[in-house]
């Protein structure tokens, strides 16, 4: 559910209940304001709530329903909650901010209120991701592990970064890479003379996580690391080394191959593969409404009321026009 959708759709509940007094709708006539030559009735407040956001009021009580049905795990819905809770107050009040005075600004009235619509947002993401993932096909899957799954490596490699900022101008960027591959040159002319590389690591490598190790970069995957270094290790045979340097996000890399896994089983990673490829369809902006969507079909929903049913089927046309 969009976020902006909820607050508004909370906001007119708080906005009905925050009185202490519910008007029911049993007779419709129930006077719910007064002003002089008209009383405005239940019936009236609801025929323009469905006009202006009854779909959205609608999708959220829907949804919160379902998601109660599909999420028992309390515990790790309010804990996500309160952890949201604790980062939003201490960030308003290092601005200077009153926390409680964000919550009635945006129609929640009062912390607990909040933390349950966090709660139902947390729910909501839950079963979101139970869509995708009990949607998967076997051929996502096997794609998947036959073009990104591969056997750990383990390599030990030099770096040398380029030591240039972001301010630097061009020339003195152009400068400071070309030394920097100059020197990883310089490493690979060792090695040919009989060098050992972890030698070289420990003497001139920048990568202070490994130098000290003798450049040992172990039991990696293509997962791991950045994509020009997980190929040039990947290409490489055992015991041989990159007579190229290699350029990565860091730098320039010298890479000597110490092992090489075979690759696993699909059973041994499958539910890490179906854990990834559901992450990555939870990127998509639109990831969660789409998601809910196919699950409101799958309870069957059928909206009665012509005007929400109208408003509903163009929130979803206008939805999937950008997907």
């Amino acid at each position: 559910m969009n976020k902006k959708l909820l607050i508004v759709s909370l906001s007119l509940c708080f906005l009905l209940m925050g009185c202490g007094k519910i008007p029911t709708l049993q007779d419709g006539k129930e006077v719910v304001t007064k002003l002089n030559g008209k009383n405005f009735s239940a019936e009236d407040l609801y025929s323009e709530m469905k006009k202006t956001s009854g779909y959205s009021t609608m999708i959220n009580m829907i949804d919160s329903y379902i998601a109660s049905k599909e999420i028992k795990d309390e515990k790790s819905a309010s804990s996500y909650a309160d952890s949201q809770i604790k980062q939003m107050k201490s960030y308003y009040e290092s601005q200077g901010y009153e926390f409680k005075d964000m919550l009635v600004s945006n129609g929640f009235e009062d912390e607990n209120s909040f933390k349950q619509y966090l709660i139902d947002q947390y729910k909501q993401r839950e079963v979101a991701k139970n869509y995708y993932k009990n949607h998967l096909e076997d051929k996502e899957i096997q794609g998947y592990y036959n073009s990104e799954i591969f056997g750990e490596m383990t390599v030990r490699h030099v770096l040398i970064k380029v030591d240039a900022d972001d301010n630097a101008s061009d020339a003195d960027k152009k400068k400071a890479k070309d030394k920097a591959l100059k020197e990883a040159n310089d490493i690979i002319s060792k090695l040919k003379k009989g060098e050992k590389i972890e030698d070289l690591a420990k003497k001139y490598s920048d990568d202070e996580g490994t130098a000290s190790e003798g450049g040992l970069y172990s039991n990696f995957t293509k997962q791991d690391t950045d994509a020009n270094f997980w190929k040039a290790s990947y290409d490489l045979k055992v015991n041989e080394y990159t007579t190229k340097p290699v350029e990565s996000e860091y730098g320039y890399h010298v890479i000597y191959k110490v092992s090489q896994k075979d690759k696993p089983k699909l059973d041994e990673v499958k539910d890490s593969i179906v854990d990834t490829l559901v992450n990555e369809k939870m990127e998509d902006d639109n990831a969660i409404e789409l998601a809910w969507i196919e699950v409101r079909k799958e309870y069957k929903m059928d909206i009665v009321d012509s005007n929400i049913k109208k408003s509903y089927d163009k929130y979803i046309k206008d939805l999937q026009k950008n997907k």
